[in-house]
């Protein structure tokens, strides 16, 4: 068997491509993406990469883009990019990647690697959503952004008590500069990783709702 060689780099050129509205695209892709996805979605829905997309009503949906086959990975990785987020999986719509393209080449599963050789770049999705997302707030308020932080699905500003929700920063946010480095939470700060949740996909498997690749015809 050929085994696929994976750096870093396409990784994240294969995970960022085109989107609808807000592009968290952590390559060289990111600009294009982003305006192929305001075209697209005029301002309704907002896309972090093709992984996350905050709807206006303040719906925030996250792909998981690995089959669930036990291991996990329905819940396991939009926890990983919620956790940098800032979002709890409560306020979440996990939904399936149906190996659309815009979710690259990567939606398989095998020799339990889905967590580990996309844990960083996932983190790096949300915390860069956060932080733009601050960015903008800050910005309304005329205030650094160090004043500011982002919890449960809203920026926050320390010294006034006052507070923005993601919907509402989400357009404004699309026309910034992604960051190429942003900060990763400290993991004695996580909220999510580490921590015991119910598995979603468990319900949908015990009720039969669940969909298996025996149920997809053309």
């Amino acid at each position: 068997m050929k085994q696929l060689a994976l750096n870093r780099r396409k990784f994240i050129s294969l995970s960022g491509l085109a989107g609808a509205g807000l592009v968290l695209g952590l390559s060289s892709k990111a600009h294009e993406a982003r305006q192929v996805a305001n075209l697209s979605f005029a301002g309704e829905s907002f896309e972090l990469t093709p992984y996350v997309v905050i709807e206006k009503n303040g719906t925030i949906i996250i792909y998981n883009t690995k089959p669930e086959i036990g291991q996990g990975v329905y819940q396991s990785i939009p926890a990983i990019i919620a956790e940098e987020l800032e979002v709890s999986l409560d306020q979440v719509t996990i939904k399936q990647s149906g190996g659309e393209k815009k979710f690259g080449e990567m939606q398989f599963a095998g020799g339990s690697m889905s967590v580990r050789s996309e844990y960083e770049n996932l983190r790096k999705v949300g915390a860069s959503g956060r932080e733009m997302l601050i960015a903008v707030a800050s910005e309304g308020w005329g205030v650094p952004s160090g004043e500011c932080y982002a919890s449960a699905a809203k920026v926050f500003h320390k010294p006034s008590g006052k507070s923005v929700s993601y919907a509402a920063l989400a357009e404004k946010a699309a026309a910034l500069p992604v960051p190429q480095a942003p900060k990763l939470k400290d993991a004695k700060d996580f909220k999510i990783l580490g921590k015991p949740s119910p598995r979603p996909d468990v319900p949908l498997k015990s009720s039969g709702k669940a969909i298996f690749g025996i149920d997809v015809s053309e």
